[in-house]
């Protein structure tokens, strides 16, 4: 099962291999532009040519097993000094760079966290403000304007308020990925991947309000792996998880879409079954047991035999005032099917 975390990390390598093929985009944009302008001398000419390469060697290193942290810490730290060399290559004020200053904060919190990144985007900024006070006081405002400087200067801001957005974007949609994740796992059972029980309740709750309006019935089911404990008295907690995990995937493979499967507690499991008649039951109820049988399990070259036993009540009009009868009806049923030599269902409409 693929965790958030590694989703997370995906999507953070995906956006930074898209960053790189933007950076070597950026880097042939200014160059052409300080062409243009009579701007390119062979420093920043240079400097812009190792940067393509290196954002381009960096982008292809993504695709190796190299850490990948090290990664992201080179193609953050490669844009920053771009921004800075073009500041004071270029005259802080007048600098096409300048407008690239807002994009730095965004693109450190994304790929350092937000601790490390906010203390270090603070003493950046300080730097940045230091240095334009300077600029400042050497009266550098007051450079000639030209046609082509100006335009340099509208395609770098257009590019760093693109380059920005698009950092924006995709930290706001990890962070919106990462509460999903959280919900996500809040609702289900770690061990077994279904819902566990508080999750169920919320449910069981919108169903009742959805059968108000549908006039459709509702069928709720309690199932119990037998000989569990002796399972894990004999074979340990690690073959008892196993088996755990069997189950709930066959639960889940014989049940449909519509119901909802989830862990009630310990080896016990709870059904919400959308049905309107106890054959529809009765047909589900045999997939189960059966799926449940199939399970093939062997720990310490014994083969474990799986079974459960499972009580199943319905009702053709549920009120939310009757849920807890239902449980309870559902459950003295469970104990039935266990006392008449369990591997069987027993139900009942209500």
């Amino acid at each position: 099962m693929t965790t958030s975390a590694q989703l997370n990390a995906r999507y953070r390598q995906s956006i930074f291999r898209q960053l790189q093929v933007l950076s070597v985009v950026i880097c042939i944009v200014l160059g052409h532009f300080l062409y243009l302008e009579d701007k390119a001398t062979f420093g920043n000419t240079l400097v812009l040519l190792i940067s393509a390469l290196a954002f381009f060697v960096i982008l292809i290193a993504s695709y190796a097993p190299i850490k990948e942290t090290w990664l992201y810490q080179c193609g953050c730290w490669l844009t920053v000094f771009l921004i800075g060399f073009f500041l004071f290559d270029y005259g802080v004020v007048s600098s096409p760079a300048l407008p690239w200053i807002g994009a730095v904060p965004s693109l450190l919190i994304f790929f350092m966290g937000d601790r490390q990144a906010k203390r270090t985007a603070s003493f950046v900024t300080l730097g940045i403000v230091a240095v334009i006070l300077i600029s400042l006081n050497k009266n550098e405002m007051a450079s000639t304007h030209t046609p082509q400087r100006d335009t340099l200067l509208l395609v770098s801001s257009l590019c760093a308020f693109s380059y920005a957005f698009f950092i924006s974007f995709a930290l706001w949609n990890l962070n919106r990925k990462e509460k999903i994740a959280l919900f996500s796992q809040s609702e289900m059972d770690e061990l077994t991947g279904v819902m566990n029980r508080r999750a169920f309740n919320r449910r069981l709750d919108r169903r009742l309000s959805q059968s108000r309006t549908e006039a459709s019935g509702l069928g709720i089911a309690i199932l119990d792996i037998d000989n569990f404990k002796s399972i894990n008295d004999n074979f340990g907690h690690v073959v008892g998880d196993e088996i755990l995990k069997l189950v709930s995937q066959a639960i889940r493979q014989a049940v449909r879409e519509t119901d909802v499967v989830a862990r009630y507690g310990g080896e016990e499991f709870i059904i919400l079954l959308n049905v309107n008649s106890n054959d529809e039951i009765s047909s589900l109820s045999e997939r189960v047991l059966s799926n449940v049988r199939n399970i093939q399990y062997t720990a310490n070259g014994n083969t474990i035999q799986v079974t459960l036993s499972g009580g199943a009540v319905f009702d053709t009009r549920p009120q939310r005032a009757h849920i807890k009868d239902m449980v309870e009806a559902a459950d003295k049923n469970l104990y039935r099917a266990k006392r008449s030599g369990k591997d069987q269902f027993v139900f009942c409409t209500e």
